[in-house]
């Protein structure tokens, strides 16, 4: 099975805990990097030794990174989701309550033209045995 590139976008509470406690100790997951607007946020994760994207395009350009997880407020969600299967990437949406029924129907319909994954893990810690190995075929 190919190992997963996953980027993650949000670097607080959740995102800093799939980064550290879940995609570190798994061998079919590889962390290409993040990306925070909190500068306070991208130093910690530098001197862990972390790759920090200057910008979520930057992210969304990197033609290595299979997965973005999405750790940010939700507010964001929809239109990060968005860009991100545009930009050829899966998708899972951290706590996304938030998103109305009008949003995930656009969201779908995205994910059915770009041929993208969008996963929502909704409301509780991404278990270390999350299964979506369908992405890495």
């Amino acid at each position: 099975m190919k190992k997963l590139i996953i980027a993650v976008i949000g670097y607080g509470g959740m995102g800093s805990h799939h980064v550290h406690h879940l995609l570190a100790q798994s061998e079919r997951y590889q962390l290409a990097g993040i990306v925070d607007i909190s500068p306070k946020r991208q130093h910690v994760a530098k001197k862990c030794g972390l790759r920090v994207y200057e910008n979520q395009a930057a992210l969304l350009a990197d033609v290595q990174v299979d997965v973005v997880l999405v750790a940010t407020p939700n507010d964001s969600h929809k239109t990060i989701a968005i860009a991100a299967m545009k930009a050829g990437k899966h998708v899972i949406c951290e706590k996304p309550a938030t998103i109305t029924a009008e949003d995930l129907n656009e969201i779908v319909a995205v994910a059915k033209r770009t041929k993208r994954y969008f996963i929502v893990h909704q409301n509780r810690r991404w278990d270390p045995d999350f299964l979506i190995s369908d992405l890495s075929n």
